[in-house]
């Protein structure tokens, strides 16, 4: 699915233009403030969203780590799913008065209860300044394995210290671990490669890696809880990754991540590299005459309306036209 769906970029039609994003939100001691995000910038995010393709979004707010700490549903409006403005006031009925934090529960809550749209691209948005305390018997092939399945991304906004690889402070990760810099002004820009240097706990492997191998981002709490124009940053920067992370610059030879083989999750995933996994994957996905391995017509040179337009038959130019990208490379 991925595959196809990576491909079926170059198509027109083909983009995400709605989502349906899921707050998962950690209601133990010290997270008001992230509760207070939610209730003053739900609908910036939205508005940043918007600006980027993504219209008529919905929004769900799943609290988990209350005195009974297993996931619940908190309506938004009268519905599981509703505009920003009502999510903004359902954040006032979280509470901080847990102790016991298992985000792997919230994912399985999100997944399986909730109804998305066979349209939108389905958001998960992990709030917790925790390692996980397992409540189930969930593991992370487990939960990332249901994330995958359901075509869905995951950002967690985690108790992290993020940097550049020189060292530079950043507020956010993207799967490809491009660095997310806030610019002073509420702004933000993508910088150089970097990683997590410290998390809490376990949070590095329960939480970091596993929203890198969605598709998704990491950040740090830090950012959201500051009173200056660190928190907008954090809101214009995550609502750009979303954004991203839903319909990925077009890339043609990135189809599939580096070292990932036939029945992992990121296989068939792009991962922002150009590499030889690359070239090697198109061409199984060609010999086998798949339908994905469909990319221009033929007889349609440089200009032609028709190149880059997929004609339903596989044939040598389209290998010609894979192989002609991937020596190119992407910006």
């Amino acid at each position: 699915m991925r595959a196809i769906a990576a491909l079926c970029l170059f198509a027109s039609g083909c983009l995400a233009q709605t989502a349906d994003v899921v707050f998962l939100v950690d209601e133990s001691v010290g997270m008001g403030r992230e509760h207070d995000w939610i209730q003053t910038h739900a609908v910036k995010l939205d508005t940043a969203l918007i600006s980027y393709g993504l219209n008529a979004n919905r929004y769900a707010l799943v609290g988990f780590a209350r005195a009974d700490p297993y996931p619940h549903t908190i309506p938004v409006g009268t519905t599981d799913f509703g505009p920003a403005f009502q999510l903004a006031l359902a954040a006032d009925s979280l509470v901080t008065t847990g102790t016991t934090e298992d985000g792997y529960a919230a994912v399985a809550h999100a997944l399986t209860s909730l109804a998305f749209r066979p349209d939108a691209e389905p958001v998960l948005v992990l709030m917790t300044d925790e390692d996980r305390d397992a409540l189930t018997a969930a593991t992370y092939e487990s939960t990332l394995a249901s994330i995958t399945g359901a075509g869905a991304t995951l950002h967690v906004v985690i108790d992290a210290t993020l940097q550049t690889g020189a060292g530079a402070p950043a507020i956010g990760l993207d799967h490809a671990h491009i660095t997310l810099l806030a610019d002073g002004a509420g702004g933000f820009e993508p910088g150089p490669p970097g990683l997590v240097a410290a998390a809490f706990g376990t949070s590095a492997i329960d939480y970091a890696q596993l929203a890198f191998q969605a598709g998704g981002s990491v950040w740090d709490t830090t950012t959201l809880r500051a009173t200056n124009t660190d928190a907008d940053s954090f809101t214009s920067a995550l609502a750009w990754v979303v954004a991203r992370a839903a319909n990925p610059p077009v890339c043609i030879p990135d189809v599939t991540t580096l070292n990932a083989a036939p029945g992992d999750p990121l296989y068939g995933v792009p991962d922002g590299l150009v590499t030889a996994i690359d070239l090697n994957y198109y061409v199984n996905l060609w010999v086998a005459a798949d339908p994905a391995a469909d990319l221009t017509t033929r007889n349609a040179a440089e200009g032609d309306p028709l190149f880059g337009t997929p004609d339903g038959v596989v044939s040598a130019i389209d290998l010609q036209y894979f192989v002609n990208a991937w020596l190119a490379g992407c910006p």
